[in-house]
């Protein structure tokens, strides 16, 4: 199964599982939801055998309408039981999805008032690594990393750095990716996992600090005027999609 699929159905997962069954369409089917961690312990014969993906009426779907759909981050693909038989089902996102992403993001906002959402941005600390002048009238993604953030998700960024590059290219949008280490360190650690970036931020203990991120991952995004329309601490599957759904509107 190739990567857009599999980083569908992990889009939505959050740090707890649920498991619902109802009938659809005629057919009764299982609706499985987990974290990635537990998605990747299952054992291979808990996964469907068929690496085809269906609708929910049980037709085949052309790999390039499923691609085409989960672009736009509306769909998600995700496994579904139906006659006894486990299949990857594309759906699309629903209120109650959107509801449990709410939920996780709540539960994994940043601890520092600085970084909460519906906060304006405060540019200042970055006054003397930035020309933060140049960033008037762009939106800002934020990305605090460190070299353990993620010890057991290689390339971890990949699936960010997928939406970051559709719109690396946009005059109202900045990047900047911001680290403790050094640089030597940051060098060494972005070859194994890079970040997609208009600007790293090398060597900076004072603004770990001042935001209080540690030792932990944080993304924030805000719109053009600088207000936070997203933070998030560690790894979360909606990331890539909260992403998307945040700069697809960039003026």
């Amino acid at each position: 199964m190739n990567r857009i699929i599999f980083t569908a159905i992990l889009l939505v997962t959050a740090s707890f599982a649920v498991a619902q069954s109802g009938v659809q369409n005629g057919v009764r089917v299982e609706r499985r939801t987990m974290t990635g961690a537990e998605y990747n312990r299952l054992p291979k014969q808990a996964l469907p055998t068929d690496s085809r993906v269906y609708d929910l009426v049980g037709n085949v779907l052309d790999s390039t309408v499923v691609q085409r759909r989960l672009a736009t981050y509306e769909y998600q693909v995700r496994t579904y039981e139906v006659g006894g038989s486990l299949r990857y089902v594309l759906t699309k996102f629903n209120e109650r999805d959107i509801e449990r992403e709410r939920e996780l993001e709540e539960y994994l906002k940043p601890g520092n008032p600085l970084l909460q959402k519906g906060m304006t941005l405060d540019l200042k600390p970055f006054e003397s690594r930035a020309d933060i002048n140049a960033l008037n009238g762009k939106a800002i993604v934020l990305i605090f990393w460190c070299e353990d953030c993620y010890q057991r998700i290689p390339d971890a960024y990949k699936d960010v750095n997928d939406v970051l590059s559709r719109f690396q290219g946009s005059e109202k949008l900045a990047i900047i990716t911001v680290t403790h280490h050094s640089v030597d360190q940051s060098i060494a650690a972005l070859k194994k996992s890079p970040i997609v970036n208009t600007q790293h931020i090398v060597a900076a203990a004072d603004l770990t600090s001042k935001f209080e991120t540690g030792n932990k991952p944080v993304i924030v995004v805000t719109d053009q005027d600088h207000k936070i329309v997203y933070a998030i601490r560690d790894w979360a599957g909606m990331t890539p999609r909260k992403l998307f759904l945040s700069l697809k509107d960039l003026k």
